[in-house]
């Protein structure tokens, strides 16, 4: 996925010199990533960071990525244990009835990632090619 420029979006649902499609259209990105932004906020809000010492070590308190300090297993163990949700999908595809509940939300992300990504490349599509809206001609006067 490219850069997402929050300025497209806001352009599109604010301007009002804009296409009326062009703008629903940016609402419904809108909407999308709200939604992409809401679920990705969900998935750890019942881990206690409060009173969970070990989350520092997780987090990389030690000035160390926990990617590169801990193998994948203990990772894992570590956020089974924790109640931290990890954003890892398995290496080869399984058909939903298999998936556990955190493979199953990760996918689900990554249809929501699918989705934000075609409308907003519909949207920034659409608006390099909208007309320039024309600005009224304005004249200084000397005093």
């Amino acid at each position: 996925m490219a850069a997402l420029v929050p300025d497209v979006i806001y352009l599109a649902v604010t301007s009002n010199s804009l296409p009326e499609s062009l703008h629903s259209l940016g609402l419904r990105v809108t909407a999308v990533l709200t939604e992409t932004l809401n679920q990705l906020a969900s998935f750890n809000e019942e881990v206690d960071f409060q009173t969970t010492p070990q989350i520092k070590d997780y987090l990389g308190a030690r000035r160390v990525a926990p990617e590169r300090k801990m193998r994948d297993r203990e990772k894992e163990a570590l956020a089974n244990k924790l109640g931290f949700h990890l954003l890892s999908l398995p290496g080869w595809w399984r058909p939903a009835c298999v998936q556990s509940p955190t493979e199953r939300l990760n996918s689900l992300l990554q249809r929501q990632l699918r989705q934000l990504w075609r409308l907003y490349w519909e949207l920034e599509t659409a608006l390099s090619h909208a007309p320039v809206p024309s600005s009224p001609k304005t004249s200084l006067k000397c005093p």
